[in-house]
C-alpha cells in the first residue's frame, strides 16, 4: 500500500485530496493547524474504510513540519506522495503594514512549502524509491493580482522554485510538479479581504469560480502521469486545463532611447536629445514609398533613399524620428482610398508612406521660433515611415518626451478624447457606452470616460478582448458575439 502526507487537509482542497487518495488505498497523514477539522477528515476516510492518521502543525515551525515527516515514516515507513497544500490568502496591506501582518503570507504560501518539499525529498531518498511532491499553487503566481500581491509573489516564487528544483530531483526518481488553480469555492476565500479578491479574480476569469471536486481531478492527472516533470499545471474556472510554459523566443533586443533621467533633470535630458537628434546628420534619409496601389503593403512599398535638403524652407523644422505608428488605414492609404478616386491617387504616385511619428528636432530654419534642437516632438503627416522628416513647424506638436508611448497618443489618444470631450460632451457621473473597444481608440476611450468619474460599458468580441478591457477599469463588459446587447442594456 501507498502512503501519502498533505498538509492544510482539513477542509477545502487539502481535505477532498486527502480523502480522495484514500479511496484509492492510499495511507494518509492528515497534517492541518486546524486540528479539529483534520480530525473530521481523518473520521471521514476512516468511515469510508479507508487508513489515516493526522497531526496539528504549524508549518511556519520547521520543527513541527520535520516531526510530522518523522512521525508518518514511523506509521506507514514509506513516502510516495506529499502535497504541500497548506496556504493562506492576502494578510495585511503591504504599503500600510509592517511585515508582521503580511510576512505570514510569504511565510505559509512559499517559505513553508520549500522547507516541506525538502523534507519529502530527503524521506524519498532515504527510503529509496520513486516518489512525487506536489505542491499548490496558484493562478495568482501567473497573472498579476493587483489586490493581493504578497500572495502572487509567494505563489509565483513556488512556481519558479518548482520549475527549477525539478529536474534535479528526477534525476533521482522524485517529481515535482505545481498545482495553479484560479479562484476556488472553499472556506478560505470567505474573509472580507479575501471575498474583495475573490470578486476580483471572478472579474477576470469571467465569473467561474473553480469547484475543489475540479482541482483534485487535476491533481490526480499531475500524480498519476510519470512522465509530469516539472510540470504548472493551471486549472482555469472556465475552459480546459493547461500546461503554463514560459514564452520561447520574448526575448527582445534592447535599443536604449534619450529619455528624462530623474537624477539629472530635464536640462540633462534635452541636451541628450539634442546630440541624438542633430549628431552627424547624413546627407540622406531613407523613407518607404508607395510605388503601386495595393492592398498588401508590402507589394505597394518599397524603402528608397533620397538627400536631404541643404537648406531647410522658411518655417520647416528637420525631424530625426524615434517612433512610427503603424495603423489600420496604413492599407488603405496604399490602395489609394485617400484621394478622391483610384485615376487621382494613380496620378500622385509614388507617394510618401506613413501618418505619425514622435522624434525630436534635428535643425530648424532661421524664421522658426519655441522650436529649438533637441525639442522633443509629434508629427502627423504623410511620410512618417522615415529616419528623417522635413515638417512645417505650424505642424509639430511640442511633446513631454521622446517616447514610444505618445505615439499611441495620436490618432488612437485623439480620437478618442475629441470623440468623448468635444462631440460627446461627456460630463462626470455618467454611464459611457463604448462600442468596439478593444481597439486603439476603443482603450483610450475606456480609461478617459473612466477618469472623467463615469460608469463604462464596453463592446467586444471575444473573452480575451472582455478580460483585458475589465483590467483598464470598464465596469461592464458585453461580448456582442454571445450577448444580446439591447438586453444586456
Amino acid at each position: 500500500m501507498k502512503a501519502a502526507l498533505v498538509t492544510g487537509a482539513a477542509a477545502g482542497i487539502g481535505r477532498h485530496l486527502a480523502i480522495d487518495l484514500a479511496a484509492q488505498g492510499y495511507r494518509v497523514t492528515v497534517v492541518d493547524y486546524d486540528f479539529k477539522g483534520a480530525q473530521q477528515t481523518v473520521a471521514h476516510i476512516k468511515q469510508a474504510g479507508g487508513e489515516a492518521q493526522c497531526f496539528q502543525c504549524d508549518v511556519c515551525n520547521d520543527s513541527q513540519q520535520e516531526h510530522v515527516f518523522q512521525q508518518h515514516m514511523q506509521a506507514y515507513h514509506q513516502l510516495d506522495l506529499a502535497v504541500l497544500n497548506a496556504g493562506v490568502s492576502e494578510m495585511g496591506d503591504i504599503i500600510k503594514l509592517e511585515g508582521s501582518g503580511w510576512q505570514k503570507t510569504l511565510d505559509v504560501d512559499l517559505r513553508a512549502a520549500m522547507v516541506g518539499a525538502r523534507l519529502a525529498a530527503r524521506a524519498m531518498l532515504a527510503q529509496g524509491t520513486k516518489g512525487v511532491i506536489l505542491v499548490t499553487a496558484s493562478a495568482g503566481g501567473l497573472f498579476p493580482m493587483p489586490l493581493a500581491p504578497v500572495y502572487a509573489a509567494a505563489k509565483a516564487g513556488l512556481v519558479h522554485f518548482t520549475r527549477s528544483l525539478a529536474p534535479r530531483l528526477a534525476k533521482q526518481g522524485i517529481r515535482l510538479c505545481a498545482l495553479c488553480p484560479q479562484q476556488v469555492d472553499t472556506a478560505m476565500t470567505q474573509g472580507e479581504r479575501a471575498a474583495e479578491v475573490l470578486n476580483w479574480m471572478k472579474k477576470q476569469s469571467g465569473g467561474g469560480v473553480l469547484t475543489t471536486k475540479q482541482v483534485v481531478e487535476a491533481a490526480q492527472h499531475l500524480i498519476q502521469d510519470d512522465s509530469r516533470v516539472g510540470t504548472i499545471l493551471l486549472v482555469m474556472a472556465r475552459g480546459p486545463l493547461v500546461e503554463w510554459q514560459p514564452a520561447r523566443n520574448n526575448l527582445v533586443p534592447f535599443t536604449p532611447r534619450p529619455r528624462l533621467a530623474l537624477d539629472k533633470g530635464r536640462e540633462a535630458y534635452l541636451q541628450a536629445l539634442a546630440h541624438w537628434a542633430a549628431h552627424s546628420i547624413p546627407q540622406h534619409r531613407r523613407k518607404l514609398q508607395v510605388h503601386r496601389l495595393s492592398n498588401d503593403f508590402a507589394e505597394a512599398t518599397k524603402i528608397v533613399t533620397e538627400p536631404l535638403p541643404q537648406q531647410l524652407p522658411p518655417g520647416h523644422v528637420l525631424i530625426r524620428n524615434a517612433y512610427a505608428g503603424i495603423n489600420a488605414s496604413d492599407v488603405n492609404y496604399t490602395a489609394g482610398r485617400y484621394f478622391g478616386s483610384p485615376q487621382e491617387a494613380a496620378k500622385r504616385l509614388p507617394f510618401d508612406a506613413g501618418f505619425e511619428a514622435v522624434g525630436a528636432v534635428a535643425a530648424a530654419a532661421s524664421d522658426v521660433t519655441g522650436l529649438v534642437v533637441g525639442s522633443p516632438v509629434a508629427a502627423m503627416m504623410y511620410g512618417s515611415f522615415s529616419d528623417y522628416q522635413v515638417v512645417a513647424a505650424k505642424h509639430v506638436l511640442p511633446v513631454p518626451l521622446a517616447a514610444k508611448e505618445v505615439v499611441a497618443l495620436l490618432t488612437s489618444g485623439l480620437t478618442a478624447s475629441i470623440g468623448l470631450e468635444q462631440a460627446g460632451r461627456m460630463r462626470t457621473k455618467e454611464t459611457v457606452l463604448i462600442t468596439a473597444a478593444a481597439g486603439g481608440t476603443g482603450q483610450f476611450a475606456v480609461q478617459l470616460a473612466k477618469a472623467a468619474g463615469n460608469r463604462v460599458l464596453a463592446t467586444c468580441g471575444s473573452d480575451d478582448k472582455a478580460q483585458m478591457l475589465q483590467q483598464l477599469g470598464a465596469d461592464g463588459t458585453i461580448n456582442y458575439k454571445r450577448e444580446d446587447l439591447k438586453q444586456v442594456l
